[in-house]
């Protein structure tokens, strides 16, 4: 298996090469290539319904397509995914739509994005040159196997009306077309797995095949809280799993969610398991002693969850991940930093100002607003991400994800933004001195009337903590006159015992969201979390 799984990643990464060296390529001057990519996505599509209402055709810059082509959010592009969604051809690209993927994250509700076979390309472009950057650094993961994100299925329609399937992508699909034989041979996890419909049987047969993994070396999950989710019931299980590997079996409590043919590549593994059956199930360095990497995100609301990631694996390197949405790569870990997927997609940055910029025109230090053109037809798509650029790779900025554009919560007329409450939660915990693994802004009515509540996990209580966040909320002049008015009562702290990241996520996969989209925020616009976290009131 060893050399066959080295054989496997070492063509995997070979075939990424050209996406490698188009990326670097590319770097010394990411303008021309983004011209390229917009000039190609436009004469591919100006027969459309879109190309022809926009005149396409007769576009020739970039300064004309702006003019040509307003910004528009998802609601403006809606009618069109809706004619799409019911059948209709041609209408955002000359390419067939070959599915939805729904998404929707915290913030909103579910959305249909179009995934076109030139998206997937787009997509694949980026993490092809991200692969090929991270097996070159890293020779030593060419000997092992890889988990890459995988969750489980929620209810969501089969099918548009027009026939168009609805389905989540995984990690997986972004890796896939003619590479696809070579990267089903490196993963210690199958795809399939994703149809098991309890969470909890998800959960034991993906560990199963992660402790049969021994050569397990990389992991590519979304929150790093996910990780710590996956191995949540390891202790509690541990046995029922060993005896499984033993055996070659599924618990038969299990077997029933699973799907055909999954529980005939568990074959028997004794020495495996009594390897493990000496290690234990604390010692997961021990677990899994050849595992050196693992990728996720670690920017804004993500960041409280790496220390406890880094705490399960102490001696395993943690790679912020790049700002990969449902509907486009917006950067990838590479070289180090975390430069703009520039071979993908056509990108536009706003400032704050209203100006918008290429890649050339961003400077280190500065925010700006993600406007997107893709390959699934959205075309000046307001994805409503905000980023920082903290340095560049060659010429191409390297961008950190800072929280999201225009997400308020506004229940008195308060406007409390993601940002805001991002700069709240941040600088109180910077003069507090305290680094909390979870911390998230929220309305809560638990007191009998309204006021702001942060959901809070830290070591120990902080005197004077809600006192210190009333204070710095008061500097949004409309929370202030909100208080001052009767409004808003007094913000709180309500700090959580437990797990409350994984609280987080499971409970936005009980609301209907997939697990790989629960975005982290520092704010929430929805009240009850009182009733979703067990904790204390810190009045």
């Amino acid at each position: 298996m060893g050399l066959l799984r080295t054989a496997a990643n070492s063509l995997w990464a070979l075939a990424c090469a050209r996406a490698f060296f188009r990326f670097t390529r590319a770097a010394a001057d990411p303008e021309a290539c983004q011209r390229k990519i917009l000039m190609r996505c436009l004469r591919r599509n100006a027969g459309t319904v879109f190309g022809r209402e926009h005149g396409f055709a007769g576009i020739r810059s970039v300064e004309e397509y702006r003019r040509a082509v307003p910004v528009r959010s998802y609601e403006e592009l809606e009618p069109y995914i809706r004619k799409i969604a019911a059948g209709e051809k041609n209408v955002l690209t000359a390419a067939p739509v070959t599915s939805f993927a729904p998404t929707g994250g915290s913030a909103a509700p579910a959305k249909l994005v179009p995934f076109t076979a030139c998206l997937l390309n787009e997509f694949r472009s980026a993490v092809s040159a991200w692969v090929f950057d991270m097996y070159r650094r890293r020779p030593g993961l060419l000997a092992g196997s890889a988990y890459w994100s995988i969750s489980p299925v929620v209810s969501c329609p089969e099918t548009a009306s027009g026939g168009i399937p609805v389905r989540f992508e995984e990690d997986t699909e972004y890796l896939g077309g003619f590479l696809k034989p070579l990267v089903d041979a490196t993963l210690a996890v199958p795809a399939g797995l994703r149809s098991v419909a309890s969470f909890d049987a998800f959960r034991y047969v993906t560990l199963l095949f992660l402790l049969r993994a021994a050569d397990l070396s990389f992991i590519s999950v979304w929150h790093p809280s996910y990780m710590a989710l996956l191995l949540q019931p390891l202790e509690d299980c541990w046995n029922d799993l060993l005896d499984d590997m033993r055996a070659g079996t599924l618990n038969p409590s299990r077997a029933g969610e699973v799907p055909e043919g999954m529980a005939s590549r568990l074959v028997p593994d004794p020495a495996r398991a009594a390897v493990l059956g000496r290690t234990g199930p604390r010692a997961l360095d021990a677990v899994w002693p050849s595992l050196r990497l693992i990728s996720c995100w670690a920017d804004a609301g993500a960041s409280g969850g790496i220390a406890e990631l880094q705490s399960l694996f102490p001696s395993v390197e943690i790679q912020p991940k790049g700002l990969l949405a449902t509907e486009a790569c917006i950067s990838i870990p590479f070289a180090g930093r975390h430069p703009a997927a520039c071979t993908s997609h056509f990108l536009e940055f706003m400032d704050d100002a209203g100006v918008f910029h290429g890649l050339s025109g961003l400077r280190t230090g500065g925010a700006y607003s993600v406007v997107l053109t893709t390959g699934g037809g959205l075309y000046r798509y307001d994805i409503g991400d905000r980023v920082e650029v903290d340095g560049f790779y060659r010429r191409v900025p390297s961008l950190r994800f800072v929280g999201r554009k225009g997400f308020v919560s506004d229940r008195r007329g308060e406007k409390i933004t993601c940002e805001f409450a991002a700069s709240v939660i941040d600088g109180l915990f910077r003069r507090m001195k305290v680094s909390p693994s979870f911390a998230m802004l929220a309305p809560d009515a638990a007191g009998g009337k309204l006021r702001y509540a942060l959901f809070v996990e830290m070591p120990a209580d902080v005197p004077g903590l809600s006192s210190a966040l009333e204070q710095a909320l008061l500097a949004n002049p409309a929370y202030r006159t909100c208080v001052m008015l009767g409004q808003l009562a007094p913000a709180v702290v309500y700090r959580i015992r437990g797990r409350a990241a994984e609280t987080y996520i499971t409970a936005c996969t009980a609301a209907g969201q997939r697990a790989g989209d629960v975005k982290p925020l520092p704010l929430s616009a929805r009240d009850g979390w009182n009733r979703v976290f067990e904790g204390t009131c810190l009045d």
